[in-house]
């Protein structure tokens, strides 16, 4: 073989394994899996609010920073209204999280929810189930999508004027609470049923700005949506006399919107190795894929919306013992221990 035979050899031989493999090039290329949209409506005219077109915008861009991709809208009429909520509802990929956030003026008529556009002109209650966006509709739109898992946030029990010249018996204080739940749904209130939230005095509402803070935390042991809430609703009660509100589907899990750091997960393996019972029934899962596939077991998820590259530097190389130690302890169903070993 001629130098020239030979270096063509080594160069062909280079850009082979130069290549990007074909698992990495796909994991890059799948749908992100957050999505949100958020509507906050200030421009009631006469009854014109503040802070939600502020707290939609605060929102957005923390739930950005989180690898959401997000919708923010503002100010919208009816008409404007359904129609972001249909195109949502149509954008969500299959098996992707579902947000829905709304800020504005909202009412509950016969136990019923409902989100007020900017130009509704409700003179009495009978008008609103016609010129408002109800809860229901909402809900119906998300459950109809692709998503597996639907947040609704509703920061909108504020005060308002235009039910105080309205005499039927059916009009109540703040939002009534729902009297179900769709499946692998969340509703989060900034305040409890026939409560008033605070528009708040600064740029944002108490809620708003609690609710960005606590999803803008890093706890070691991961941060999940149900965390999210809870830490937004008691900073709110300390500062506040409003009580945030949370239903849910029961069957909805964990899922992470920051996954736990590695030291957690190191000290945490090495706590449940120095337990006697260490049977675990389920595998753990942290992938995107497993979280919301329609027929999977219930179990923790994280959300990964970056793939994680491993570089020469950092792989080691296997040791056989250990992954024949993974082998033995994945037949004995200890799982845990089975991802340690490998």
């Amino acid at each position: 073989m001629t130098t020239r035979s030979a270096l063509l050899t080594i160069v062909a031989f280079i850009s082979v394994f130069s290549l990007p493999s074909p698992s990495s090039t796909a994991t890059a290329s799948e749908k992100p899996m957050l999505h949100a949209l958020l509507i906050g409506n200030s421009d009631y005219g006469a009854a014109k609010l503040r802070n939600p077109a502020k707290d939609a915008s605060l929102l957005a861009k923390t739930l950005q920073s989180l690898g959401f991709t997000v919708t923010l809208k503002t100010n919208l009429t009816h008409e404007g209204m359904d129609e972001a909520i249909n195109d949502f509802s149509r954008s969500v990929p299959d098996g992707a999280l579902a947000l829905f956030y709304f800020a504005g003026h909202g009412v509950q008529v016969e136990a019923q929810n409902f989100l007020i556009p900017v130009d509704a002109r409700l003179r009495d209650a009978t008008t609103v189930k016609y010129k408002t966006v109800s809860q229901d509709y909402v809900l119906d739109s998300l459950h109809a999508s692709d998503g597996n898992m639907k947040v609704v946030i509703l920061d909108c029990c504020r005060d308002n004027p235009f039910q105080r010249a309205w005499t039927r018996s059916s009009v109540r204080s703040g939002l009534a609470a729902p009297t179900s739940i769709p499946k692998g749904t969340i509703i989060a209130y900034a305040t409890a049923p026939g409560e008033t939230a605070l528009d708040g005095k600064g740029d944002n509402s108490p809620y708003a700005t609690h609710l960005a803070a606590a999803l803008r935390t890093r706890p070691p042991q991961g941060l999940t949506i149900r965390q999210v809430f809870f830490a937004a609703s008691n900073a709110v009660a300390r500062e506040t006399d409003q009580h945030p509100w949370m239903n849910l589907d029961a069957s909805v899990p964990a899922v992470y919107l920051r996954p736990p750091t590695k030291q957690y997960k190191q000290a945490a393996a090495m706590s449940e190795s120095h337990t006697l019972d260490l049977t675990s029934t389920q595998p753990r899962v942290s992938t995107q894929d497993a979280l919301l596939r329609p027929k999977a077991p219930k179990q923790t998820v994280s959300f990964q919306t970056q793939p994680q590259v491993t570089t020469e530097k950092d792989a080691a190389p296997a040791d056989e013992s250990l992954l024949t130690q993974a082998r033995i302890f994945h037949q004995e169903t200890k799982y845990p221990l089975a991802i340690d070993a490998y």
